[in-house]
């Protein structure tokens, strides 16, 4: 008999914010504590589907393996993803400032409009990710690879970019003013109409 689904958005607000013993080397199950699956292992796909404006606030989720997730909306604020497996994931309009996702793969996430300011990206990858009108501000991405991102009118103001790869990524009218690009490899990137006031870049 299979398990049954959830069928509303999973929320995990005040006593139900934590996802633990995550082994996402030997397995797709993950164990929740304090929701309606607590002291179970649960196979992810009872989950995924269910992550739709999901409230997962400070939520540790290291390792965590969601590639094609839909988490569009969800509450990820101040959650541990680090070295997260995030890849196609849906995450548009999701909340994700002060997020911890240090060595994330978030390759071809969709992430527009989404909110990761004052984010920790550095060492994630982001190739081809799209960031159109995301909220960027004040997150560092020191090291991350957005090769081929799209970053149309991002917000990338204050952003620490120090060594991010850039190559060919589309930061088309993105605000970058403030932003730290030192040793940034910006190789054919779009900067058409970007806001470069007070931007530190190569000289």
């Amino acid at each position: 008999m299979s398990p049954p689904r959830l069928l509303e958005p999973l929320a995990l607000t005040a006593k139900y914010r934590k996802v633990i013993g995550l082994d996402a080397r030997r397995s797709n199950l993950f164990h929740v504590g304090a929701h309606p699956y607590e002291g179970r292992v649960v196979p992810l796909d009872v989950l995924v589907g269910s992550l739709v404006g999901a409230d997962l606030t400070s939520a540790v989720m290291q390792g965590v393996r969601l590639a094609g997730a839909d988490l569009t909306g969800a509450a990820l604020v101040d959650a541990d993803l680090r070295a997260a497996d995030l890849t196609g994931a849906q995450l548009s309009g999701a909340r994700l400032s002060h997020a911890d996702l240090r060595g994330a793969d978030l390759g071809t996430a969709i992430l527009r409009s989404a909110d990761l300011s004052g984010a920790d990206l550095q060492g994630a990858n982001l190739t081809g990710a799209d960031l159109t009108a995301a909220r960027l501000s004040h997150s560092m991405l020191g090291t991350a690879v957005l090769r081929n991102a799209l970053m149309t009118g991002a917000d990338l103001s204050g952003a620490d970019l120090r060594s991010a790869n850039l190559y060919r990524a589309d930061l088309r009218m993105a605000d970058l003013s403030g932003a730290n690009l030192l040793a940034a490899d910006l190789t054919e990137a779009d900067l058409t109409g970007a806001l470069l006031v007070g931007t530190l870049l190569e000289t």
